[in-house]
């Protein structure tokens, strides 16, 4: 059992498009587990086995916060790029919608670029639209697509946001969230972390760093001299990153830039 994030669509609307500081977003996930609690969900069905051999022990095995339902538009709101035609804010916010913990739901026709108003002028028939395949939306979707098929911590990790910033407009860091997605290890397996760095601002070239009081480079948890390769061929491509003391990461990235990064 799951919901629709809505309230969580109108704040990375407001990052996204009106220039909002992306530590609402870290607020808005951290307010999950107060109101959802931190148990696993688990099937009310008692000890009576049910059709499918279904039980008590059965269910998700993690808390309801972990399990809702992530969008930027659907049957009932206008689309993501209606009175904001702007492709690149679409990616960035895909690259979050898709790397994020959560069940992402991408609305049919965002790979076909739609961009229709209210109901029902978001409801665009998709079989006039000549379906391509090469589009540069439908091209980025399906990289992000592939990355979650293969790196499990982007559909399982647990989730650690390393850097949000109260800050807009062109200081240093305006724009950036970044987040870690890690598998625990279990056994003999290591552990597996993977690194989204997103700036999320339409203008301003943003650092994960802030020089002023009480700022410093991004701490991960990644140890020092690790080698972290991006793991996005666009739209920025990147060499390899070397972790510093304490594991510290300064990256520099351009207005509406996602990467993800993996140990090399």
């Amino acid at each position: 059992d799951s919901v629709f994030y809505f309230s969580q669509k109108f704040v990375i609307d407001d990052v996204i498009k009106n220039g909002a500081p992306t530590r609402r977003l870290e607020e808005i996930w951290n307010a999950r587990i107060p109101k959802t609690g931190d148990d696993a969900q688990v099937l009310n069905y008692g000890t009576t086995p049910q059709p499918g051999g279904v039980t008590a022990e059965d269910g998700t095995g993690v808390p309801p916060w972990r399990l809702t339902v992530n969008f930027l538009d659907n049957h009932d709101l206008p689309r993501f790029m209606y009175e904001w035609e702007d492709p690149a804010a679409l990616h960035v916010a895909l690259a979050l919608l898709l790397t994020m913990d959560g069940i992402p739901c991408v609305y049919y026709g965002t790979e076909q670029d739609f961009e229709g108003g209210n109901d029902p002028a978001n409801r665009e028939d998709l079989w006039d639209s000549g379906y391509s395949t090469e589009g540069a939306t439908f091209k980025w979707i399906q990289q992000l697509n592939y990355l979650r098929r293969d790196h499990e911590p982007l559909r399982r990790g647990d989730m650690k946001v390393v850097w949000s910033s109260t800050n807009t407009g062109t200081a240093q860091d305006a724009g950036i969230l970044a987040y870690e997605r890690t598998i625990p290890a279990v056994g003999g397996t290591p552990a597996q972390t993977v690194l989204v760095v997103l700036n999320l601002s339409a203008t301003n070239t943003a650092q994960t760093s802030a020089d002023q009081s009480g700022g410093g480079d991004m701490v991960t948890s990644f140890a020092q001299g690790t080698k972290l390769v991006n793991l996005l061929a666009e739209p920025d491509p990147t060499d390899d990153v070397t972790v510093g003391e304490g594991g510290t990461v300064r990256l520099t990235l351009g207005p509406r830039t996602a990467k993800v990064f993996k140990v090399r």
